[in-house]
C-alpha cells in the first residue's frame, strides 16, 4: 500500500490536467491529430516515470522498420507495459486492450486518448468488428500494439500465457510487418511485496516478420512461432536478472570496484 501511495502523491497532481487535455481533443481529432495527442501523453509518461524508479535495458530498437506501419505484440507482464513502451518510442501508436482497461484510473483515458480500442472477448461479433477496426487503421498507416496473451502474467515464474492467433490477424489484413517484443521485470515495480530501490526493466525488440515471410503461414502457425521467440527471449532476461540485478549482486560489484582503489 506504501507503494501506491508514494506513487499515486508523486504522480496524480500530472496525470489529472494532462489526460484531461488528451481525452477533450482526443473528441476532436480532426483539429487535434493522433501524433499530437500521443506527444502530450509521451511527456507526460516521460515527466511521471522517474517516479516509478526503472532502470531499462533495451536492445533491437534497429529492428523497428523505419518509413512504414508495424504491429508490436509483447507479452504482458504488468501495467506498466504500455507505459513503457511510450516512454521508449516516439512514434505515434495506439493500444488494444480488454474492455476493462477502459475503467483503470488514467491509463483507461491515455489509452482513448491515442485512440486505443477495448475488446469484449466475451463478445465474438464484438471483437471481430473491433480487429477489423484496428485493420483499417493499420492499413491507414498507423502503428498498433496488441499484447497476444490478452491479460497480464500472474504466474510468479513468469510462464507465458497462450498467444492468441486472432491477435495477428489485423497484420495479416494490412500485410504490415509484425515486431515481436520480450518485456521483463514491469511486474516488481507495482508488486506491493516487493520494495527494491530501483527495478530493472530488460525490454527487446525482436526481428521484424514481414509479410512476405509470414503470408503463406496461417496465423496459429505464426503466432506459435513469435511465441517461441519471446519465451526464448524472456528465458535469457530471467538468467540475467537473477545473475545480475538482485541488489546484493550489485551491492558486491560496488564493494568489489571500491576494494581495488
Amino acid at each position: 500500500m506504501l507503494k501506491y501511495s508514494r506513487l499515486a502523491l508523486q504522480i496524480v497532481p500530472r496525470l489529472i490536467s494532462s489526460t484531461l487535455w488528451i481525452n477533450r481533443n482526443a473528441k476532436n481529432k480532426k483539429n487535434i491529430p493522433l501524433d499530437k495527442r500521443y506527444d502530450k501523453a509521451r511527456k507526460l509518461i516521460i515527466k511521471c516515470m522517474p517516479s516509478f524508479r526503472l532502470d531499462f535495458y533495451v536492445d533491437g530498437l534497429e529492428n523497428i522498420p523505419l518509413n512504414t506501419n508495424v504491429l508490436f505484440t509483447p507479452n504482458h507482464q504488468s501495467m506498466l507495459d504500455p507505459v513503457c513502451l511510450i516512454y521508449l518510442l516516439e512514434r505515434p501508436m495506439s493500444f488494444l486492450g480488454k474492455k476493462e482497461v477502459k475503467n483503470f484510473p488514467y491509463i483507461g483515458k491515455i489509452f482513448k486518448g491515442i485512440d486505443g480500442l477495448f475488446l469484449d472477448r466475451k463478445n465474438l461479433r464484438q471483437e471481430i468488428k473491433t480487429l477489423g477496426k484496428v485493420s483499417d487503421s493499420l492499413e491507414q498507416k498507423n502503428t498498433w500494439v496488441i499484447f497476444p496473451e490478452g491479460t497480464r502474467t500472474k504466474d510468479p515464474n513468469y510462464t507465458l500465457g497462450e498467444f492468441k492467433a486472432g491477435s495477428i490477424k489485423p497484420a495479416y489484413n494490412a500485410e504490415v510487418p509484425i515486431v515481436p517484443v520480450c518485456i521483463h521485470g514491469t511486474s516488481a515495480a507495482l508488486n506491493q511485496k516487493k520494495h527494491e530501490k530501483r527495478y530493472a526493466v530488460q525490454i527487446s525488440f525482436l526481428k521484424p516478420h514481414y509479410y512476405e515471410e509470414y503470408k503463406n503461414k496461417s496465423t496459429v502457425e505464426e503466432i506459435q512461432i513469435i511465441q517461441k521467440e519471446i519465451e526464448e527471449s524472456l528465458k535469457s532476461k530471467i538468467k540475467r536478472e537473477k545473475e545480475e540485478f538482485s541488489f546484493q549482486k550489485i551491492y558486491n560489484k560496488k564493494m568489489q570496484s571500491l576494494q581495488k582503489l
